[in-house]
């Protein structure tokens, strides 16, 4: 995540990087994901997937990604990030 950059500088950042094979997202199932699964997605660190798998069993699942706002210290400006890893099936 990088903000702010320049035209010119993105540019050049253009003229010397290239992505030749971007990584595959394979979605992780938000109802049914480990805490070891959970942590695998960027901005999730062990203790917010613990808190994240206890709202699970608290609301017996996940109705929609909002609801991830809720969760204690969840990154609530990151949630765009995150829901890209997240499927709710």
């Amino acid at each position: 995540d990088v903000y702010g950059l320049t035209p010119e500088v993105i540019e050049r950042i253009h003229k010397e990087f290239t992505v030749k094979t971007p990584r595959k997202i394979v979605k992780i199932n938000l109802n049914k994901a480990s805490q070891e699964d959970l942590v695998k997605i960027q901005h999730i660190d062990y203790e917010l997937a613990a808190d994240i798998i206890d709202q699970r069993t608290l609301r017996e699942g996940f109705k929609n990604f909002n609801e991830l706002t809720k969760v204690k210290d969840f990154p609530i400006d990151k949630i765009e990030i995150i829901k890209l890893y997240l499927s709710l099936n």
